[in-house]
């Protein structure tokens, strides 16, 4: 899979959380696709240095008294996809492993 000329726009709000350092030409997809089927794809540098901390669920899982995790952001490569009816997000630290993986449906 290739960078496309389009920048993905299904996990952009996740995109926001991270602190990027530009663009990266490697794409470390972590979606079960025909390639034929990719709207958009690409890919950008993260870098740790930040302080964000992201808790998915957080709020409805406390408010239940069920135990929630949370993630910070390391450095590495954070690659989005979008597919014609879902989107896809990876973030794969500098070791090449998957840290975290997102898929979001189109409702």
């Amino acid at each position: 899979m290739t960078v496309t000329n389009q920048t993905p726009t299904k996990t952009e709000e996740i995109r926001g959380l991270l602190q990027l350092n530009g663009e990266s030409s490697g794409l470390h997809g972590w979606c079960h696709a025909d390639e034929s089927a990719v709207v958009a794809a690409r890919a950008w540098n993260v870098s740790s240095g930040g302080t964000t901390t992201v808790a998915p669920m957080s709020i409805y899982l406390e408010a239940l008294a069920l135990p929630s995790s949370s993630f910070t952001p390391v450095s590495g490569t954070w690659t989005e996809i979008d597919l014609q009816e879902r989107g896809c997000a990876s973030l794969v630290d500098d070791d090449g492993f998957l840290r975290l993986g997102i898929s979001i449906v189109d409702g």
